[in-house]
C-alpha cells in the first residue's frame, strides 16, 4: 500500500504518512507530489451500477476536482492537470452533444 509524504483531505476524511491510505481513495488523490515514492498505479474509474461513471454533484460532497477528473478522464476528455472542479464543469457543460 502507498504511503503519503503529507496530510491530504479527501471528501472531508484526512490522510497523512501515518494512514493506510485505501486504493479507492488513493486513485483520486491526483497530486503525485504527495506520495512517499511513486504514486499507486491508477485503477480503472469506479463503475456505479452500470457502464458508465455518473456526472458528480456541482457543490457538496462529492463534488470534488478529484471526482471530476475521474468522470472526466472515463468520458474520454483531456484534464490538465491544474484544472479545478469549475474548469472541468465549464468544459463538460461546453461540449459537443
Amino acid at each position: 500500500m502507498a504511503k503519503l509524504n503529507t496530510n491530504v483531505n479527501v471528501d472531508g476524511v484526512w490522510y497523512g504518512p501515518d494512514s493506510d491510505v485505501p486504493d479507492a481513495v488513493a486513485a483520486r488523490i491526483s497530486n503525485p507530489k504527495v506520495w512517499d515514492g511513486a504514486p499507486p498505479a491508477t485503477p480503472e474509474p469506479t463503475k456505479q451500477g452500470s457502464d458508465e461513471v455518473k456526472e458528480p454533484p456541482r457543490g457538496g460532497p462529492g463534488s470534488s476536482a478529484d471526482a471530476w477528473r475521474t468522470f472526466m478522464v472515463a468520458q474520454n476528455f483531456e484534464v490538465p492537470d491544474n484544472a479545478t472542479a469549475k474548469d472541468m464543469q465549464a468544459a463538460w457543460d461546453s461540449r459537443e452533444k
